[in-house]
C-alpha cells in the first residue's frame, strides 16, 4: 500500500534552504490521563485469548501481532490484519526444509508450504498485517513522498542456533517487536500495545479499551515520542480490518513451485462510507483500476491545506464527511461494524480502496477502508512577492488525543444497523437530543428570500434589489392561500450591500429593501400566524472590497490569507473569498443576536462557521480550540432563538433546530454503487431536515421521492423579480429563483411530500428495505409504512400496486 502523492516542485532561493522546515505552530500538550501501571501480557504461539464479555472474546497472536475478535452472538470473526505468515518467511522455511532434507519431495514439501499472497511484498504484508500504521515524512526532505511502515514490520533471514542448526528466525534490527502488550492496572477490560518503530525513531502506545460488543482504540499525545515523532505525517488504524477479497497462490508438487492461483473466499457486502448523505461501495473484483474515496471528515485544517490558494471547482464539488464514521458489512456472513471517532475527529480522514486502486494507494487485491489521522503535512512555503514557493513541513506537528470506536453489529449487520449504532451514541453522549414532537398537522416548508446583491457602478458599488419585505409579506400571503400553512424562512440580503457586502454584525437596513421598522411589522405579524422568519446570513465569509482583511481575515500557516477564487465570478463585486477568524466569527454573531432583539426574530440562520473549520494560525488556535468556541457559541445563541445551520458539521448537531441544505446525493465516485440515507437516519426526531433547494437544480421526480424516501422537507429559495437582474452580482448563480414561476412548482412538490410524510410527522422511522429492485419500503412506528417505487414502470408488492415513480402510503 504504497501512496504516491504528487507535490509541487521545490525551489532553491538565494539565502533560503529550499528544503527547510517553515513556520508553522505549535499546540499545547497536556496530560490529563491518571498515571497507571502495566504488566505484560504472557503470550502463546497463537491466539491468547485476552477478555471476555457477554458478546465477545478478544484475542492476540504475537507472531503477526493481530488482534483477533469472535463474537459469541453468531460465531463471526475479525481480525485486526489478513493474519498471513509472510512469504519471506514460507518461502524460506521450504528452502530450509528442502536444505536440510535433500530427498524430500515436492508433496513434502508441499505439505509445509503455506500458500504465498499475490500483490505481495514484504513491506505490504507488514502494512496488511499491522494494527497501526504510520506514515513518515523525510525531516531533510519533506517534498518526498512519505514512506510507510506497519507496526508488525517483519524480515527474515536463516540464522544458525546454539546447537549449530539453522532456523528461520527474525532479523531483530528491522522487525518491529510485536509481544509487547500490557494489561494496564489489573483490568482484562484495558491493554496497552507498545510499538516501538525499528526504520525511525518513533514509540506509539495504543490503548485498547474492550467494550460489550467491540472496542475503542485510544492513542495518548504525549504517548507519541522518539527523535522522528514530529515528522509523523499519519497514523492509519488497522487499514486491513474486514478487508475483502484478496488471492494466494498455492504450492504445486508438479512444478516445485508456488503457481496455483487460488481466490481467498468472496461474500456479498460492502463498506460504507460518509459521503454526501451516505454512500455504499460494494464488494467487487475490478479488473480495472479505480479510484477510491477519500473523506476529510469536516473538510480537515483549511488553513494546513497545500496552498493558501484555493478554486472553486467547476465540475459539481466533492462532498466531505459532515460526520467521522464509516462501517463494514458482509451480507451473506450477516456481520457488520460500525467504527467512528471520538476524540480527534477534525485531523480523521476516512480511507476507502478498491483492489488495484488507480492512484497506487492499495496495490493489493483488497477492498480496504479504513481510518487515519494527520500528524504532519506539506504545503507550499511563499518566500517572495511574486508569490514563488517551495515546499515545507509544519515546524510543530498537530497535537490531539485520538480515539476510535469500533461496535460488530449482530442484531441488525446493515447501513442501517450502524446508523442506528451511531445514532444511539449521539443521543447518549449529550451530542443530540430528540426534539419535541410537532403540534402541526402538516410537514413544515423552507421558504428562503434573496433580498439584494451589490454590483459594481461608475463610481463604487449599488445595490441590486429583488426582493423587498413587503415582497416577502405578499408572497406568504399566497402560499397560505395555497393551504401551505407551515413556513419558515430565511432572509438573504436583507441589508445595504445585499449577500456580498452586507455587515456581519449590527444590520444596515434599507429603505429600499425595508426599514427596522418594516421588518419587525412584517416578522411580527407572521409570528402571530406561527411563520417564523429570520435573516440568514454567512457569518465566515468575508471579501476586501466591504472588509479591510486585517486582524479579521485568517491566515494559513504559510502566512498569507487564506482566499477561495471563484473564475466564474469575475463580472461580480469580487471573486475573492477570504475567512474570518474563529474569535472574530464568535465576536460577529454575538453583536448580531444583541443587536436584532427588538425586531421580534424567533430563530436565526447561518451557514460558513457550520461548514468550515480551521485554526487560527495567529494566535496559535487548533482546530479543537475553533470546535469549542463555535460551540459555546451556538449553545449561546439556542438560549435565545431557534438556529438554523447549512449543512452543519457534527459538533453543532446538538445546537441545530433546523438542518437546512441536507445533501441528498453521494460525490458519485465511480467505487460508489448507491446512496443510502444513513444522515438521515442518524438525524431523524432530533431536529428537521431540508433538502437542496428544489428550484435551484434541474428537477425530476426522482429527487422528489427521494426527500418522501429520506423523510426531507423541501425547501425553495425566491425571489419577487426575475433573477437575471441579478447577472452582474457575485448572486448571479442563483436562477430560477422568481416567485411567479415557482408557483405551480411549490404546490406540486409541497403537495406531494406532504401527503407522504404528514402522517410520520412525529414518527420513529424503523427500517428501510429495498422490497425490489429500486423499489424501498420505510417503516414507521406508528404502523405506517411508505412503499417508494424509483422504476418507471408500476409494481406490485404484497398486493400493493404503486405506479411508476410514485409512492404509496400502508397504514395509519
Amino acid at each position: 500500500m504504497f501512496p504516491i502523492k504528487k507535490t509541487l516542485i521545490f525551489v532553491i532561493v538565494l539565502g533560503l534552504i529550499s528544503l527547510t522546515i517553515a513556520q508553522g505552530y505549535a499546540q499545547e500538550s497536556t496530560n490529563n490521563y491518571p498515571p497507571y501501571t502495566t504488566t505484560k501480557v504472557a503470550l502463546n504461539d497463537t491466539y491468547t485469548l485476552l477478555s471476555e464479555t457477554q458478546y465477545i472474546q478478544l484475542f492476540y497472536k504475537k507472531h503477526n501481532g493481530i488482534f483477533k475478535v469472535v463474537d459469541k452472538r453468531n460465531g463471526s470473526s475479525w481480525t485486526s490484519g489478513i493474519d498471513h505468515d509472510y512469504d519471506q518467511y514460507i518461502e524460506k522455511t521450504v528452502e530450509l526444509y528442502a536444505e536440510n532434507h535433500p530427498d524430500a519431495t515436492t508433496t513434502e514439501l508441499a505439505s509445509i508450504a503455506q500458500p504465498l499472497e499475490e500483490q505481495m511484498n514484504n513491506t505490504r504484508e507488514g502494512i496488511a498485517n499491522s494494527f497501526l500504521v504510520v506514515d513518515m515524512m523525510r525531516a531533510s526532505d519533506p517534498a518526498r513522498a512519505s514512506t510507510q511502515m506497519g507496526s508488525s514490520a517483519k524480515a527474515y533471514s536463516k540464522q544458525i542456533q546454539t546447537d549449530s542448526s539453522y532456523a528461520i528466525k527474525e532479523i531483530q534490527k528491522d522487525s518491529v517487536n510485536t509481544d509487547n502488550l500490557y494489561l494496564v492496572n489489573g483490568d482484562d477490560r484495558h491493554f496497552v500495545l507498545d510499538v516501538q518503530f525499528k526504520a525511525f525513531d518513533v514509540r506509539i502506545k495504543a490503548h485498547i479499551y474492550v467494550l460489550d460488543t467491540g472496542f475503542d482504540v485510544e492513542i495518548r499525545d504525549h504517548e507519541i515520542t522518539g527523535e522522528d515523532a514530529n515528522y509523523i505525517n499519519y497514523i492509519n488504524i488497522m487499514p486491513f480490518l474486514g478487508a475483502y477479497g484478496g488471492k494466494q497462490t498455492e504450492y504445486n508438487p508438479a512444478t516445485g513451485a508456488w503457481d496455483i492461483p487460488v481466490l481467498k473466499p468472496r461474500h456479498d457486502g460492502y463498506v460504507f462510507v460518509p459521503d454526501g448523505s451516505g454512500a455504499l461501495i460494494d464488494f467487487k473484483d475490478y479488473e480495472s483500476s479505480l479510484s477510491g474515496y477519500t473523506g476529510v471528515v469536516y473538510g480537515g485544517d483549511m488553513a494546513q491545506y497545500a496552498s493558501n490558494l484555493q478554486f472553486v471547482q467547476s465540475s459539481v464539488p466533492t462532498k466531505q464527511p459532515l460526520m467521522p464514521v464509516f462501517g463494514i458489512a458482509y451480507e451473506s456472513l450477516s456481520k457488520a461494524f460500525v467504527s467512528y471517532a471520538t476524540k480527534g475527529a477534525e485531523y480523521m480522514e476516512i480511507i476507502s480502496r478498491p483492489n488495484d486502486s488507480s492512484d497506487s494507494y492499495n496495490l493489493t487485491n483488497y477492498t480496504i477502508s479504513f481510518p487515519r489521522f494527520l500528524y504532519n503535512g506539506r504545503y507550499s512555503q511563499v518566500y517572495n512577492q511574486a508569490g514563488d514557493t517551495y515546499i515545507s513541513a509544519f515546524k510543530e506537528r498537530n497535537h490531539f488525543d485520538l480515539s476510535i470506536h469500533y461496535t460488530f453489529l449482530e442484531e441488525d449487520p446493515t447501513y442501517q444497523g450502524m446508523a442506528n449504532s451511531y445514532r444511539a451514541y449521539l443521543l447518549s453522549n449529550n451530542q443530540l437530543f430528540l426534539k419535541e414532537a410537532s403540534l402541526a398537522t402538516t410537514i413544515p416548508l423552507r421558504v428562503d428570500f434573496l433580498m439584494a446583491d451589490a454590483k459594481k457602478s461608475l463610481i463604487g458599488t449599488e445595490d441590486v434589489v429583488v426582493t423587498t419585505i413587503d415582497d416577502v409579506d405578499h408572497i406568504l400571503s399566497d402560499l397560505m392561500y395555497l393551504g401551505i400553512t407551515n413556513i419558515n424562512s430565511g432572509l438573504y440580503g436583507y441589508q445595504q450591500g445585499g449577500i456580498t457586502l452586507g455587515k456581519k454584525t449590527a444590520p444596515n437596513y434599507s429603505r429600499a429593501i425595508g426599514t427596522a421598522a418594516d421588518f419587525k411589522r412584517v416578522v411580527t405579524q407572521w409570528q402571530s400566524q406561527g411563520v417564523s422568519i429570520s435573516i440568514a446570513q454567512n457569518i465566515a465569509e468575508i471579501n476586501d472590497v466591504s472588509t479591510s482583511l486585517t486582524n479579521i481575515a485568517n491566515k494559513h500557516i504559510n502566512g498569507q490569507y487564506m482566499v477561495m477564487i471563484d473564475p466564474m465570478h469575475v463580472d461580480g463585486i469580487t471573486n475573492k473569498t477570504y475567512y474570518v477568524r474563529p474569535a472574530k466569527v464568535v465576536e460577529y454573531i454575538e453583536k448580531q443576536v444583541s443587536s436584532i432583539k427588538n425586531i421580534g426574530f424567533s430563530d436565526i440562520t447561518y451557514e460558513g462557521y457550520t461548514q468550515w473549520l480551521y485554526s487560527d494560525t495567529s494566535k496559535n488556535r487548533s482546530m479543537t480550540d475553533t470546535i469549542q468556541r463555535y460551540q459555546e457559541v451556538a449553545e449561546w445563541i439556542q438560549l435565545k432563538y431557534e438556529t438554523n445551520h447549512v449543512s452543519p458539521n457534527q459538533y453543532l448537531w446538538a445546537y441545530t433546530d433546523r438542518f437546512l441544505q441536507t445533501p441528498m446525493f453521494n460525490s458519485q465516485y465511480i467505487v460508489e454503487t448507491e446512496t443510502v440515507p444513513f444522515l438521515q437516519m442518524v438525524l431523524h426526531g432530533t431536529m428537521e431536515l431540508y433538502a437542496t433547494y428544489a428550484n435551484f437544480s434541474f428537477y425530476e421526480q426522482k429527487d422528489l421521492l427521494k426527500m418522501i424516501d429520506y423523510n426531507t422537507y423541501p425547501s425553495f429559495i425566491l425571489t419577487q423579480e426575475p433573477a437575471y437582474k441579478l447577472q452582474k452580482t457575485n448572486a448571479q448563480d442563483y436562477f430560477s429563483t422568481e416567485y411567479a414561476i415557482n408557483q405551480a412548482l411549490i404546490e406540486q412538490v409541497y403537495q406531494t411530500v406532504s401527503q407522504a410524510l404528514n402522517p410520520v410527522m412525529n414518527a420513529t422511522w424503523v427500517a428501510r428495505t429495498e422490497v425490489m429492485p429500486n423499489v424501498y419500503m420505510n417503516t414507521y412506528n406508528n404502523g405506517v409504512s411508505i412503499l417508494i417505487n424509483y422504476q418507471t414502470q408500476a409494481v406490485n408488492y404484497a398486493g400493493h400496486i404503486v405506479t411508476a415513480q410514485s409512492y404509496l402510503v400502508i397504514g395509519g
